[in-house]
């Protein structure tokens, strides 16, 4: 197994990836399923980042072996299924191998999931060919970095990205927030926890940044002092981004998670691609709907993956009524 994702790669697997680096491999036989190939076999020896320029350089190398003219290379065709790949991984359960993978995962052997995300016009651009270009359609979890700035400010706050030296600022405020988060955070434990489950929690959201996967905020206020944090996930499909935030206890109560969240949603709402926003939270949760509420969030009439509602606010207002996904990689 590797990269942390639960998949691994059989012996056919890894000579399946030398033929092709090294040359081996006839190029009639670089298909649609070989590229795939390629990309789970990196994908799971690497985070997405690492995943893209281990595919790339492959391919590269690849049509150089074979005198094949390097512009026939497409970056943004090579970067959209090494995406695409890594989402179905997150969604089946680990294989041992790409055909056990690929068993489990049948649709993304269909080229045709592409147009979901892309127009013809602009997917076979030259444009995309040189380099990579956001759909222009739905983007796809994990292609797309989340391109948020690492610090945003408001009139009391400041948002910036975690850091390792945050762990014991973190742990303080998580030990003073046992009762106050335990009933409505997903990660929250019912006892505080001591500064080596702070410090993997932490270590765990800077590497879902590391991933392309999430943003995730410390929230502070201008003197420095901790007051929680935010986040936007691209776990809600196509086109939305979901936004989380918590406060520690004492910081409860004086606004600053609607200042916290209102910042980033202004932020988040402005990338390419991003159609809509979304809050879960659990029905019984009064200060999180509020926050909601007071951003222009709209109850849906959906249920979240975790249970609770769902607040929803887009750019087609329409969509805040719960327009439901498209179908694609997403």
């Amino acid at each position: 197994m590797g990269a942390g994702t639960g998949h691994a790669v059989s012996p056919h697997d890894r000579r399946f990836a030398d033929d092709v680096e090294s040359g081996r491999l006839a190029p009639a036989d670089f298909d649609h399923r070989a590229h795939l190939r390629l990309a789970y076999v990196h994908r799971v020896a690497g985070d997405v980042a690492a995943a893209h320029g281990a595919v790339r350089a492959a391919i590269r190398g690849f049509l150089d072996a074979h005198g094949v003219d390097p512009g026939k290379y497409h970056e943004t065709v090579t970067r959209a299924w090494v995406g695409a790949v890594g989402v179905f991984m997150d969604r089946c359960p680990p294989a041992a191998s790409f055909e056990e993978f690929i068993a489990a995962s049948p649709a993304l052997l269909d080229p045709a999931i592409m147009t979901t995300h892309y127009s013809p016009e602009r997917l076979w651009s030259d444009e995309a060919r040189a380099g990579f270009v956001a759909p222009d359609r739905d983007p796809i979890p994990g292609t797309v970095p989340l391109d948020l700035p690492e610090r945003l400010e408001t009139e009391r706050l400041v948002l910036r990205l975690w850091s390792p030296e945050d762990a014991p600022a973190l742990h303080e405020a998580l030990g003073e927030s046992v009762d106050h988060l335990y009933p409505w955070i997903p990660w929250a434990t019912g006892r505080a926890p001591d500064p080596a489950q702070a410090a993997r929690l932490l270590e765990g959201w800077l590497a879902q940044r590391t991933r392309g996967e999430n943003v995730i905020y410390a929230i502070l206020r201008r003197d420095g002092g901790l007051v929680g944090g935010v986040g936007a996930y691209a776990r809600v499909g196509p086109g939305a981004l979901e936004l989380g935030y918590w406060l520690r206890a004492s910081a409860a109560g004086q606004g600053y998670a609607t200042e916290a969240t209102g910042c980033l949603a202004d932020a988040a709402s402005a990338l390419p691609g991003v159609q809509r926003l979304e809050i879960h939270t659990d029905a019984a949760n009064g200060a999180s709907r509020r926050v909601a509420e007071k951003l222009g969030f709209h109850l849906s009439g959906a249920e979240g993956p975790r249970g609770g509602v769902v607040y929803v606010r887009a750019r087609n207002p329409e969509e805040s009524r719960n327009a439901p996904p498209r179908p694609g990689v997403g």
